[in-house]
């Protein structure tokens, strides 16, 4: 990968600071009312423009001006200066955008792809690995799955609130679709199990998925995919319920109509969207860091909820792992105090409330405990601090910081980190206590009795694993204030099997698909690894289904 690239991930996974307070309007590359929602006679009919070239205002205007959903703005459809004709419009470039386009391309159709960012390839630059089960990889080391055990795994750590049939047909259908995925130049270095999960997960050469990215895109130009960079997408075309297309803008302000008969929305989530994950989620929002991309505003969710006239629905953070607040996924120190099960876990009273040791063994679940508290903390001595800054951590997170590696850039994170308010060091417990706000007499006893078990080497509280009580007794002391880390939303958008959006009625919307991380039904309240490498493998499994039904239907 380029510097300049790299550059870009880089800046974009070090953002120090929480989603909070962020509207959707001020989200995104275009301006303000670019976020669609529905309202009455948000159809996707165009208002004539004046003389002078502005949009005369619909006769709904008073009513769009408002949007009845919080988080999504409605879009007033204008007259276009432009109209461009297709087979198909694919609205996104991540991994569930390419892969239908270079599909149907492949088969002859005409795919105009539309990405709003000036960089290919979305939240797909910062995955690490894909889904895959009956892989050539997986065989050449011999490991082998009975599906339907898969499917049940899936399923239970979901409590059935995943779609059954959608996760039967993703798993049968993953040999085949990986196969495509490797023979357009998608490279992997190996495949493991991180978090205790199945070893479904493919690593991305170089540990990233830009590189498959990389190779997506000059496979894209080779089947004549008309790719369009800094091109965003408004709102859908609807006739008589059909949709027909998009409008969008591109970068010099021109509105154009992308005509197609098939239109796929593969836009990769709501992420950005402080209001929208209000209104779609149940989750703690302030105590959460998101470290994906930019650009993932909710626009696929707010175009398709205009058109539909609905409410988007069943959106779910994907949290994977615990972090200090406003530190970066790749951060030392962060994943040492948030997935370090040698730790000691207090929340605002001053206690203990898990077992630390799920701070690694359940990477997802876990931050349904710490966002139960209403703050928590990790906490270490110099001892800890020590022995993981030299002779490694637990456990690591993924390919960020691995099991036995050494923190080596703990100090100069602590540095950047400290004057953001939620690092805290003090010669006693009772001065890190009075730093934290929490009660410095129970932060005394939390600790105390904490070291008593460490001594007995019996964990009488959480029936913590004996080999990871450290006792916290060697000044300097450190607290970190946790977030949950935020990577990515799944779900908003209803599918059948076949990816057509469908409507709260499961009536199918004729001309219209969705792929990637907007589809619902591959996941509950909580992110599954127990199979994992799933964000891409569900964009993979999508896209490719799209390009199967499209191609089925047009036989």
């Amino acid at each position: 990968m380029d510097n300049a690239k790299r550059e870009a991930i880089e800046n974009a996974l070090s953002r120090r600071s929480f989603i909070t307070g962020v509207g959707a309007a001020a989200l995104g590359v275009a301006g303000a009312g670019m976020l669609a929602s529905c309202a009455p006679g948000g159809n996707g009919e165009a208002p004539e423009k004046t003389g002078d070239g502005s949009a005369e205002p619909a006769a709904s205007d008073a009513a769009a001006k408002t949007s009845p959903y919080d988080g999504f703005e409605l879009y007033e459809f204008v007259t276009a200066d432009e109209t461009v004709e297709a087979d198909v419009v694919v609205i996104g470039s991540g991994t569930g955008g390419l892969v239908p386009a270079i599909n149907l391309a492949e088969e002859g159709y005409s795919v105009v792809l539309l990405e709003k960012m000036s960089m290919w390839g979305g939240n797909t630059n910062f995955a690490e690995g894909c889904f895959g089960v009956g892989t050539e990889m997986q065989k050449e080391q011999g490991i082998e799955f009975d599906w339907h055990e898969l499917l049940l795994q899936e399923l239970n750590f979901q409590n059935f609130n995943s779609n059954p049939k959608i996760w039967e047909l993703y798993i049968k259908h993953s040999a085949e679709d990986f196969k495509w995925f490797t023979d357009h130049g998608v490279k992997f270095e190996g495949v493991f199990g991180p978090g205790g999960g199945a070893e479904t997960w493919h690593l991305f050469e170089g540990h990233h998925g830009d590189s498959a990215v990389a190779a997506m895109i000059p496979a894209a130009e080779a089947a004549g995919v008309d790719l369009r960079q800094e091109v965003k997408a408004l709102g859908l075309l609807m006739e008589d319920g059909v949709c027909v297309g998009v409008q969008a803008q591109d970068k010099r302000g021109s509105i154009i109509d992308f005509k197609a008969k098939e239109t796929i929305v593969a836009t990769g989530g709501t992420s950005e969207n402080h209001d929208g994950l209000m209104q779609t989620t149940n989750r703690n929002i302030d105590r959460t860091s998101y470290q994906g991309g930019t650009g993932h505003d909710g626009d696929g969710l707010g175009m398709v909820a205009q058109a539909l006239d609905e409410t988007p629905k069943d959106v779910m953070m994907a949290l994977i792992g615990s972090t200090i607040a406003g530190a970066r996924i790749s951060s030392h120190l962060g994943l040492a105090a948030g997935c370090e099960p040698k730790v000691l876990w207090v929340n605002h009273n001053a206690e203990r409330f898990i077992d630390e040791t799920m701070s690694a063994l359940q990477l997802t679940a876990v931050n349904n405990a710490l966002l139960t508290q209403s703050d928590a903390f990790a906490i270490m001595d110099q001892a800890l601090w020590t022995s993981l800054e030299t002779e490694g951590v637990t456990f690591g997170l993924g390919a960020y910081l691995t099991a036995g590696e050494p923190a080596t850039k703990m100090q100069e994170q602590w540095d950047a980190l400290e004057p953001e308010g939620n690092c805290f060091k003090a010669d006693t417990i009772e001065d890190l206590a009075e730093q934290m706000e929490v009660d410095p007499a129970m932060l005394k006893q939390t600790i105390d009795t904490y070291n008593g078990y460490c001594d007995a080497g019996s964990d009488e509280g959480y029936r913590k694993d004996p080999a990871y009580l450290i006792p916290c007794e060697t000044p300097p002391f450190y607290g970190f204030r946790l977030a949950a880390l935020h990577i990515n939303t799944m779900g908003g958008i209803r599918i059948d099997q076949d990816c057509h959006v469908i409507n709260k009625n499961y009536e199918v919307i004729e001309g219209l698909w969705a792929s990637g991380v907007d589809c619902s039904g591959f996941a509950g309240e909580t992110y599954g690894i127990v199979l994992p490498g799933s964000n891409q493998g569900v964009a993979l499994f999508t896209g490719r289904q799209c390009a199967r039904a499209i191609l089925d239907k047009n036989a």
